[in-house]
């Protein structure tokens, strides 16, 4: 018997996706709370966009659309005391992915990958109480950029039926420092689900 083909091995594949995601604290320098950088925390957030790309037997190339956004936590200040803080990080870009699979069965792959492209990010952040040490300040910022953008990922495609493709991920993306704010490392699980053409 002949070895039996892999579903979906070639082909045009289109994936709207959604992710949940988890971002490591990143630093930001605000001259009104003194020289020293803050460190802020991240809320779990999500993320959500379209991909589409080709796919070969062994190798694969995309690229994709997508949305993200994180509510800010209060950040960890000891020199100022407790703060009141809330925001937001958000953004919106395109990513060019390219990698490789490996096919144990009919009906599944394995797939490592990395990517880069850019984003636009914006983070917004409120200080609404008095600001230990400068009287009655409440101090509102935020920042709009442009960034280079890079990711890593690894993940499963499932092929229910020879043209439909679930595919479940890990991504790892780091986006470039701001002018106020360092660089932000964002770590997503992702589930798509599409059609091979």
């Amino acid at each position: 018997m002949g070895e039996q083909p892999h579903r979906g091995n070639v082909g045009v594949y289109v994936l709207p996706f959604i992710a949940l995601q988890g971002a490591s604290p990143f630093d930001a320098s605000i001259p009104e709370l003194g020289n020293s950088p803050v460190s802020i925390k991240q809320k779990v957030g999500f993320s959500s966009g379209w991909r589409i790309g080709k796919r070969w037997k062994n190798f694969f190339i995309d690229a994709g659309v997508s949305y993200f956004r994180n509510k800010l936590k209060k950040p960890s200040v000891n020199t100022l005391g407790n703060l009141s803080f809330s925001g937001a990080a958000q953004g919106y870009g395109g990513m060019l992915n390219f990698g490789g699979n490996i096919n144990p069965g009919p009906s599944v792959s394995i797939l490592l990958g990395a990517g880069v492209g850019a984003f636009n990010q914006e983070i917004q952040a409120s200080i609404p109480t008095p600001v230990t040490g400068f009287g009655n300040l409440a101090l509102n910022f935020n920042e709009a950029d442009t960034l280079f953008a890079y990711q890593v990922f690894t993940g499963f495609n499932f092929y229910p039926t020879e043209r439909s493709l679930v595919s479940m991920k890990y991504r790892w993306l780091n986006i470039a420092e701001m002018e106020m704010f360092s660089a932000r490392s964002l770590h997503m699980l992702e589930l798509a689900f599409g059609y091979v053409f």
